[in-house]
């Protein structure tokens, strides 16, 4: 882990005659900003929050990432690149029917239960666009491919948005193989639970732009209650250990990343996630614990200087 970056402030003249008070500082360039949004369930609402928070203070992302569950957030937010427009399209959400789940999100999926078909017909009418690059801001749904032998991450634009979005919400990895899912040779980017560096470099080319991405929010959510009862089977998957605030790394490349845990304080109920009660208590948690991130000392002394703009 690196230690926390600067954004530091273009150089002032180097003119020894010019004082500093009769030079104009410049505000600090702002970084070409990704989100990657990961998590199992419906708590990656509280990713949603979070980055309507980021927009409020005027961080666009130019790319947008979703692994399980987040690759739903992810779709709805790059739709038409509008934090109102993303809450609105994420809670179309209101039925497992379609991925033949009885009980909650991590129920055994059974082929007899839900096809591909009924799923993507669902999708046709919930996301009218089914091609990525229809979508206003670029976005894409990682998988984990082991086509090759080994395990890495590999774009899911190829598929299409309604097989790239299928994929992600079977996690066949953590089931028993079923009719739907014993051929798939990519996984839910999920399975790879720590994402590799040079993974960030690799997708760090945001479509219709010159410009590369330099700096990744990589947020990360997971259940806080599917680690006991009768969903034990999934508890390795997501074990984590605790971690208090957010984290920083380098890529190879020197692209800077933040993961930041949007775990904490968080109580997942999936059984009744669906209500919309629930969802919004997730979304306000994100938004709280998104203001509370960018009211911090870091945010303020970095980020603030470069994003605020003069009416602020």
């Amino acid at each position: 882990m690196e230690n926390v970056p600067e954004i530091e402030a273009r150089d002032l003249p180097a003119d020894s005659d010019v004082h500093e008070e009769q030079v104009e500082k410049k505000k600090p360039i702002p970084p070409v900003i990704g989100i990657v949004v990961e998590g199992a369930g419906l708590e990656s609402f509280v990713a949603l929050g979070f980055m309507q928070e980021l927009a409020k203070e005027g961080i666009q992302p130019k790319k947008i990432l979703g692994v399980g569950w987040g690759c739903w957030i992810a779709l709805s937010w790059a739709l038409e690149s509008s934090s109102n427009q993303a809450e609105w399209q994420s809670f179309k959400w209101s039925t497992w029917k379609f991925l033949g789940l009885e009980k909650s999100f991590i129920s055994r999926i059974t082929g007899s239960k839900a096809s591909y078909e009924d799923f993507a017909n669902e999708m046709k009418v919930w996301l009218p666009k089914g091609e990525f690059n229809e979508y206003a801001l670029d976005v894409d749904c990682p998988s984990l491919s082991l086509a090759k032998g080994r395990a890495e991450l590999q774009s899911s634009q190829q598929l299409g948005v309604y097989r790239a979005l299928w994929n992600q919400l079977q996690i066949p990895l953590f089931n028993l193989p079923n009719p739907e899912t014993k051929n798939i040779m990519s996984l839910s980017g999920l399975a790879a639970q720590a994402v590799a560096m040079d993974e960030y470099d690799n997708f760090s080319t945001a479509r219709g732009s010159s410009e590369k991405i330099d700096f990744w929010i990589h947020l990360q959510s997971s259940p806080s209650d599917l680690l006991s009862g009768d969903d034990a089977w999934l508890s390795a998957a997501f074990l984590r250990a605790e971690v208090a605030r957010e984290s920083w790394y380098r890529t190879r490349q020197g692209r800077w990343v933040m993961k930041m845990p949007l775990y904490r304080e968080v109580s997942v109920n999936e059984k009744r996630a669906l209500d919309f009660s629930e969802r919004r208590a997730l979304l306000l948690k994100g938004r709280d614990l998104g203001r509370r991130w960018i009211e911090g000392n870091w945010y303020q002394n970095n980020l603030a200087p470069a994003f605020t703009t003069p009416d602020k």
